[in-house]
């Protein structure tokens, strides 16, 4: 038989507890895990619209003769958002003749969300150009109505004959600071 005689020193136990050590922890890491999980929340912020809807109506009136009313007249427009907002109007003429100092303005009157805000009568539709600013304070689903009768004035002479007008009424809104 034959006989080995392992002699066990310090270094030797050292060294194999090392490598017993390092087997271990190799096994160890190959089989250990950690849970995990993600998650991921799509967020965005947009923009809101300050709109005004096209205007609902136009008026057109032809064959008017001196002392003749064009009856009231009216233009709408409908604002809809969520936040206030300050309303602005402009009325404007197309007028190579000056016919606009023709037409005597019976009445014109803005009305906002129902509520009256302004009236205008006397002088000419020349007269009632301009641009109104900040003339009311606009709520989601407000309308907007200008409502105006205008009379062809008796004195209108002949040069007028076949004359027209074209009017541009101008609705801005401006979001309130």
């Amino acid at each position: 038989m034959i006989d080995f005689d392992i002699k066990l020193t310090r270094r030797r136990v050292l060294a194999s507890i090392l490598v017993i050590g390092l087997a271990a922890a190799a096994a160890g890491v190959g089989t250990f895990a950690l849970f995990s999980d993600e998650t991921t929340s799509d967020n965005s912020i947009q923009a809101g619209d300050l709109t005004l809807d096209p205007v609902s109506s136009n008026f057109s009136v032809t064959g008017l003769y001196p002392t003749e009313s064009t009856g009231m007249q009216s233009i709408s427009t409908t604002y809809e958002a969520g936040v206030a907002a300050n309303l602005t109007v402009d009325v404007s003429v197309d007028d190579n003749s000056n016919f606009s100092q023709q037409l005597d303005v019976n009445t014109a009157e803005l009305n906002a969300g129902g509520t009256d805000i302004g009236s205008f009568s006397g002088g000419t539709l020349a007269d009632l150009t301009g641009t109104y600013e900040n003339v009311a304070t606009l709520g989601g689903g407000d309308t907007i109505t200008v409502n105006a009768n205008f009379t062809l004035g008796e004195d209108t002479g002949n040069d007028y004959q076949g004359d027209s007008v074209g009017i541009t009424v101008t609705f801005n809104a401006t979001q309130q600071t």
